[in-house]
């Protein structure tokens, strides 16, 4: 039998009234259980933390298109991401196929001479656009994976 939550009838410190003691460890499994349920990475965070993508405007290198090495590069990199997000994230047959349209998109943008500044908004807007119609969930393990796909896009 679980012993029940109550209000001690003493207020501590603040003048609030204190959990019993019996109730700290369900209180504690409750809030861990909310915090699985509810625990939002800070997207925004991540994407601060990669400098490639912020400092892209302020470099030279970035108002060039790709070159052909560099074509092939991304072509492998967008393939892997596009791999990485369709297996390991749970996306519906239909959802799969907007990962893939999006990421055919992305590379039909760069080789048709895109500057790379240009070309990494676009991207970005690819990402987030998958995020906001729902095939990327901004939380849990879809959420996750956002990190992984800026660190394979800078590698």
């Amino acid at each position: 039998m679980v012993a029940p939550v109550v209000a001690t009838s003493r207020p501590r410190h603040g003048g609030r009234p204190s959990l019993a003691p019996s109730a700290h460890p369900h209180v504690a499994k409750w809030v861990h259980a909310v915090h699985d349920d509810h625990h939002a990475p800070d997207l925004w965070g991540e994407v601060a933390k990669e400098r490639t993508i912020s400092a892209a405007a302020e470099r030279h290198e970035y108002e060039k298109p790709f070159s052909a090495a560099e074509l092939k590069q991304l072509e492998t990199a967008l393939a892997d991401i596009e791999f990485y997000i369709t297996t390991t994230q749970p996306i519906d047959p239909p959802g799969k196929q907007k990962v893939r349209n999006r990421f055919a998109y992305l590379l039909d943008a760069a080789k048709k001479g895109a500057r790379k500044v240009d070309w990494l908004n676009i991207f970005i807007a690819q990402i987030v656009a998958l995020i906001t119609t729902g095939v990327l969930v901004g939380s849990g393990n879809s959420g996750r994976c956002i990190p992984e796909i800026l660190a394979t896009l800078s590698s």
